[in-house]
C-alpha cells in the first residue's frame, strides 16, 4: 500500500545500483508508492543528472564498479547539499568505505540491500517520507 504524501510535487529520488535489475525494481516500487525516482546504473550517471537536475533523496548501493555508493555520495552532496542521502547494501565488507568517508567528515547510514532484504525495502520507503532538516533546493 502506498505511503501517503502530501498534495504537492512528489518528492524526487535518484536510485544508483550497478545491477539494473535493482535499480529499475526499487524505482518502480517508489514510483508507485508516490516518488518520482528515476534509476540510473553508475555513479558517474548519477554525477550527470545531479548535475542537471534537483533531486530531494538519493538511494545508492555502496559497492558499485566505478565510483562506489559513498564517493558518489560525497559528490551529489556537494553538487546538492540539500539531498538527502540514503545507502544500501547487500555487501558486508562496507565498514572499511564507510570508515574511510567518517575520516574524511562523511557520516551515511547504511540499510541492507532491498535485494537481500525485503522488509528493508519499506524502510527505505519510510526514511524517504521523513521530513528533512534543511529545505530541497528549488529548480527555477
Amino acid at each position: 500500500m502506498p505511503l501517503a504524501m502530501p498534495e504537492k510535487d512528489p518528492p524526487t529520488v535518484l536510485v544508483i545500483d550497478d545491477d539494473a535489475l535493482v535499480a529499475e525494481t526499487l524505482a518502480s516500487v517508489l514510483n508507485i508508492s508516490g516518488f518520482k525516482a528515476t534509476a540510473v546504473f553508475s555513479g558517474e550517471r548519477a554525477l550527470e543528472l545531479a548535475r542537471e537536475n534537483s533531486f530531494d533523496h538519493l538511494v545508492a548501493d555502496v559497492v558499485m564498479g566505478g565510483m562506489s555508493g559513498i564517493e558518489t555520495a560525497v559528490a551529489v552532496r556537494q553538487i546538492l547539499p540539500a539531498c538527502r542521502i540514503h545507502l544500501i547494501s547487500g555487501n558486508l565488507n562496507t565498514s572499511e568505505l564507510l570508515t574511510a568517508a567518517r575520516a574524511q567528515g562523511h557520516d551515511f547510514e547504511v540499510r541492507g540491500s532491498p535485494s537481500t532484504r525485503p522488509i528493508c525495502l519499506r524502510g527505505c520507503e519510510a526514511a524517504l517520507c521523513r521530513p528533512t532538516r534543511h529545505p530541497p533546493r528549488q529548480v527555477e
